[in-house]
């Protein structure tokens, strides 16, 4: 068991190492370690969950000039949660249709960006005026080889200069055309279901906690997300994402605790990296 004095100085060197001195919130030392790829991952990774927590912890007090006694009695006070909230957000859907390119081949040209030349129906070639498509002309009672069309009885088109084709007024040569399904946006907007958010918290605010213990698996919520985003006693270890039509009664921008897990969780960390896994988590209560 490392002492909390060693997991001070450990943080201290990483602090000074990482060479980033100013903290935007505790959860941004946690997303300091998740970036990195170099021997810091690895070498913070052989102390384990709990006590990469304590040193995140440890890092966010130095940055604030905390001294060693006020980091540990914020560890006296430490406990974890896993919280739920929504931004009020409705989930959008691929578009089938365009398949989220929010593009679909034209109909005028099915993708070609261009078209048959109507004066010519595509082959480049019309008849001669000169003479009717026949190849001859008159001339003072006999026939001879049409100039203009040297016998052929046909000219190039002037109208595609011989190719055949024209540039698609629909899509102007592009092949593709606004998806009507989804208005070009690639996606749909759900009439029910919401994005939520589920993360896994660490933290060490005497109030949160009795909220948390108090309102688990409630429909109550804890507080507002405005009030807890601003909080600088909370450190987010983990989130999930994902999307359901969720009980009228689940206010937008306040959060709810799934689940108290008290100052002694399970942690584990990701295989490869310095990220805590999420602790499975039940948020059916706040479902339809």
């Amino acid at each position: 068991m490392i002492s909390n004095e060693k997991i001070y100085k450990i943080a201290k060197n990483l602090y000074e190492f990482t060479g980033l001195h100013s903290y935007s919130s505790p959860t941004n030392v946690v997303t300091l370690f998740k970036n990195r790829k170099d021997q810091t991952t690895e070498y913070i990774r052989n102390f384990g969950p709990d006590n990469f927590v304590k040193i995140c912890i440890a890092m966010w007090g130095i940055s604030r000039q905390a001294s060693l006694e006020e980091i540990e009695k914020w560890y006296e006070e430490l406990f974890f949660a896993t919280i739920f909230y929504t931004d009020g957000d409705y989930h959008e859907n691929e578009c089938d249709s365009c398949d989220g390119s929010g593009s679909v081949d034209c109909e005028y040209c099915d993708g070609n960006g261009r078209i048959d030349c109507d004066d010519c129906d595509g082959r480049g070639k019309v008849n001669c005026d000169d003479c009717d498509g026949d190849g001859e002309v008159d001339d003072g009672g006999d026939t001879k080889t049409c100039e203009n069309c040297q016998g052929d009885g046909e000219v190039y088109c002037d109208t595609c200069d011989g190719d055949g084709h024209e540039t698609c007024d629909q899509c102007s040569g592009g092949g593709s055309e606004e998806c009507g399904n989804c208005d070009g946006n690639g996606s749909i907007e759900s009439d029910f279901d919401k994005n939520y958010y589920v993360q896994l918290i660490a933290s060490w605010n005497p109030s949160l906690r009795n909220k948390c213990e108090l309102e688990e698996e409630t429909m109550k919520p804890i507080t507002s997300q405005t009030k807890f985003e601003s909080l600088n006693s909370v450190m987010v270890l983990n989130t999930d994402e994902d999307y359901a039509e969720l009980d009228t009664e689940v206010k937008d921008h306040y959060v709810y605790c799934l689940e108290f897990m008290g100052d002694s969780p399970k942690l584990s960390l990701s295989p490869f990296d310095t990220k805590i896994d999420m602790v499975s988590w039940d948020s059916n209560h706040l479902l339809l």
